[in-house]
């Protein structure tokens, strides 16, 4: 018993050893990291949203500004959506005009709830025309801005 006793004492001693010498190998030198800039993601802002609501229906863009931080170039596609139900109309058309454009160009025309995506080619200034399909009148009208990096 005595024998049996001194082998469960050097088994355990050599596996003791054996996880200690396997735990110290993978041990990694930690540096910190002092490159702030490179430590600290850009913070990611929100898609604003431009919405305009009238006795008319809503008219809706996202995002509805030009962050100049993230577009550059001063360029973006937005997503338009509107809800014309309330101006008792069955179709809409979507008008959208540059800034330095002098007539607006037909967009979509759709039902009185809808909504579709732009190609990138916002930019500021241009405006968003809701018109009703039958009698033309303007139901609702957003213009995109720009808003400039503050660093």
């Amino acid at each position: 018993m005595k024998n049996t006793m001194k082998t469960r004492t050097l088994s355990t001693s050599v596996s003791v050893l054996a996880l200690t010498l396997l735990l110290s190998s993978c041990t990694a030198e930690v540096t910190p990291n002092t490159n702030q800039e490179q430590a600290t993601p850009p913070p990611s802002s929100p898609a604003t949203v431009h919405t305009l609501i009238s006795e008319n229906g809503m008219l809706s863009a996202t995002p509805g500004s030009i962050n100049l931080c993230e577009a550059e170039d001063g360029v973006i596609s937005s997503h338009i959506a509107w809800d014309a139900s309330s101006a008792a109309t069955e179709g809409v058309e979507v008008w959208l005009q540059g800034k330095e454009e002098t007539e607006p160009k037909l967009w979509s025309a759709d039902g009185a709830v809808a909504s579709s995506t732009t190609g990138k080619w916002l930019s500021d200034g241009h405006r968003v025309i809701l018109l009703d399909g039958s009698t033309k009148s303007e139901l609702a009208r957003l213009t995109f801005k720009a808003v400039p990096c503050s660093n």
